[in-house]
């Protein structure tokens, strides 16, 4: 467990995403789903999240590009986070990301 403690991250920003690969980031939930149940062992939920930079009030652009889908797996409930107000900030550690 000290381990943990002693590691540190080097975070990236959301529209810094080019290659696929590992990213830890910090990210503003837009969207989230309560965690279901995918079959017997797993369960999922699913968040869009946008960077903490965004602003389309004094930069507006294309919301939808700036938009990341993330889906979160797990075979126990419990380890799923449960969103209860859009606007909440996640932080992502070791998150594969592919781009679609």
């Amino acid at each position: 467990m000290s381990a943990l403690r002693n590691q540190r991250y080097e975070y990236s920003n959301i529209k810094s995403f080019s290659n696929q690969g590992d990213y830890n980031f910090y990210g503003i939930i837009y969207d989230a789903t309560f965690p279901l149940q995918e079959d017997s062992n797993t369960y999922t939920c699913n968040l869009k999240i946008v960077d903490p930079e965004m602003n389309l009030l004094t930069n507006p652009q294309d919301f939808n590009d700036q938009v990341i889908n993330l889906i979160i797996k797990s075979s126990h409930v419990d380890a799923l986070p449960f969103i209860h107000r859009i606007g909440d900030v996640i932080r992502v550690h070791r998150a594969v990301y592919v781009k679609k």
